[in-house]
């Protein structure tokens, strides 16, 4: 029976320009070539689209920019200015297959990027050149969003756009990969990877072991692989995807490896190694960190309400600040006006003779109608 073919599909995110630059100078072949590119066959590689026509990886971001500026799309410090996706398929279904046969390989997978992200599609790029064909795809995360709000004047809708990568989430890239898979399926058999391995593990102690072993006439390089291997650092989207953590171990100990005494078996044993107990303390830590998120979440909820309270108190109390001044001016204003009056009363008095003083009826005389005693 034949072994399984997968279609694979890879992703990260790019951070910053910085990271736009090196990730097109890689597609393009520009600037620093790595050991594992065949640069005599570079020539064969195919670009699938290039919306900027551009030759370099500088020149890409600056017309990345450029067009960011373009929509006038909203940027943060931190904002995700892409996303490349990798997509291949096991090793395995490539071997025997002529060029005609690769090349219809790679108009499916043109036709699934056009499919599945259409006009974000910046580069796209077919790379012949090294041991397994790919295409890598960077796409723009420019998001438009519509807010609606009212105001005296009627009802009305603003569109705005800014660089999001949150939709690019893991139920996301879960479904983008059976999406890719029953794609790939419907037209080479190709079959969607597991969600989780059943294989039985080596433990990293197993490991370290098998490790000491092989690298028992040196023990000097045993230790700079074992600090190595502590030091190395798992991006968080990559904590659950094997593939992604052997690469990045691989990467990181080969130089060490090839320098290694039995550096064959050793690197052979060490790639069959899955990382079980790393990818256990690496998920404990994510766990971890999902309920600081949520104590964070519950404890900002808790301020805003208890801001929303300030902020109604503040304005009762200037409500009622309001109220005290407005009755201490009627309140002047009376006084004004009753001393105004007794002076015209005093000057009308002072005016009367002394008979019609003592002829005027005082205010508190006797009622109309009573008769004098």
């Amino acid at each position: 029976m034949s072994k399984q073919q997968y279609a694979i599909i890879r992703t990260k995110k790019i951070s910053n320009y910085t990271k736009s630059s090196q990730v097109a100078n890689h597609n393009l072949r520009n600037g620093y070539i790595s050991s594992n590119i065949d640069q005599e066959r570079s020539d064969q590689n195919i670009i699938l689209h290039n919306a900027f026509k551009a030759r370099s990886g500088s020149d890409f971001t600056k017309r990345l920019e450029e067009y960011y500026k373009s929509i006038e799309a909203k940027q943060k410090t931190n904002s995700t200015v892409g996303m490349e996706f990798v997509l291949t398929a096991s090793p395995e279904f490539f071997q025997g297959k002529s060029r005609s046969e690769v090349l219809d390989w790679v108009n499916k997978q043109k036709e699934f990027i056009d499919q599945e992200w259409g006009s974000s599609v910046k580069l796209a790029v077919l790379h012949l050149d090294e041991k397994t064909p790919h295409v890598h795809c960077v796409i723009s995360t420019d998001h438009k969003t519509v807010k609606k709000y009212k105001n005296q004047y009627g009802s009305f809708e603003k569109e705005t756009v800014s660089l999001n990568a949150k939709r690019f989430d893991r139920k996301y890239l879960i479904d983008l990969q059976t999406r890719y898979a029953n794609f790939n399926n419907s037209f080479f058999g190709l079959e969607r990877g597991a969600f989780a391995s059943r294989a039985k593990h080596k433990t990293l102690k197993e490991f370290y072991k098998m490790l000491e072993q092989s690298t028992k006439s040196d023990k000097s390089i045993y230790k700079q692989i074992k600090r190595k291997i502590d030091s190395i650092k798992i991006p968080l989207k990559d904590r659950f995807n094997e593939r992604a953590i052997l690469e990045r171990i691989t990467k990181e100990l080969s130089p060490f490896l090839l320098n290694a005494e039995k550096t064959r078996s050793t690197f052979k044993k060490f790639t069959e190694f899955s990382y079980s107990n790393l990818q256990n303390r690496l998920k404990k830590e994510k766990d971890d960190l999902e309920q600081k998120k949520k104590e964070l979440e519950a404890k900002q909820k808790a301020f805003d309400q208890n801001h929303l309270k300030r902020l109604e108190l503040e304005k009762q109390i200037k409500q009622r600040d309001k109220e005290i001044f407005d009755l201490s001016q009627e309140n002047k204003l009376a006084r004004e006006l009753l001393e105004h009056r007794k002076q015209h009363i005093d000057k009308l008095t002072n005016l009367l003779t002394p008979q019609q003083r003592k002829a005027s009826t005082p205010f508190d005389s006797k009622l109309p109608g009573q008769r004098p005693s």
